[in-house]
């Protein structure tokens, strides 16, 4: 984690365990460098969700998108809200302004939390400073009220292309058993 937005205020440590953790989710295949060649060499951009559970059993749900360029680096975010749709449209915006300046992210992204997150089947509306002039760029950005959405941005494609029929059903198999899978 080389940058943490909003920085560390109180209860620092436990947020600084909480932030080494997520650097685990957002690159576990750094130590698997064949891996990560390839998946440079197939995209640009990654999107993908993952859900931490704590101790007393709440869940915190991250949403990622990962750039896969020169300088490999992934915007992260934590809610306690399970909303893809809507932080994945957060995510493109990030990506959007990425490309303009870094800087141009960082302003959006305190706009975004100076919001309160929007009830299911809500809109929002974010402004940000313009990368362009003067004007203010605005953002309408909406929640689902459907609590199963993430299912619509699942490929199952890349699961069937790296593993084999067997591997797919010893998966399948812990799932419903509810074993631990790493």
């Amino acid at each position: 984690v080389t940058y943490r937005f909003p920085p560390f205020g109180s209860n620092t440590q436990k947020k600084k365990d909480i932030a080494d953790e997520i650097s685990l989710f957002c690159w576990p295949e750094l130590e698997d460098t064949q891996a990560v060649k390839q998946l440079y060499q197939s995209q640009n951009s990654e999107t993908f969700s993952f859900v931490l559970t704590e101790g007393d059993g709440s869940k915190r749900f991250g949403y990622c998108r990962r750039f896969l360029g020169k300088e490999p680096e992934c915007y992260c975010l934590l809610s306690f809200f399970p909303s893809f749709g809507l932080f994945s449209q957060i995510l493109d915006i990030v990506e959007h302004r990425r490309e303009e300046a870094k800087t141009s992210v960082f302003t959006f992204l305190k706009s975004v939390l100076a919001e309160k997150i929007p009830q299911p089947g809500q809109t929002i509306v974010v402004k940000s400073f313009s990368t362009k002039g003067q004007s203010q760029d605005v953002y309408k950005l909406t929640r689902s009220d459907n609590d199963y959405e993430y299912l619509d941005y699942v490929s199952f494609e890349p699961l069937f292309d790296s593993l084999d029929i067997k591997d797919i059903l010893f998966l399948l198999e812990s799932l419903l058993v509810e074993r631990r899978i790493i």
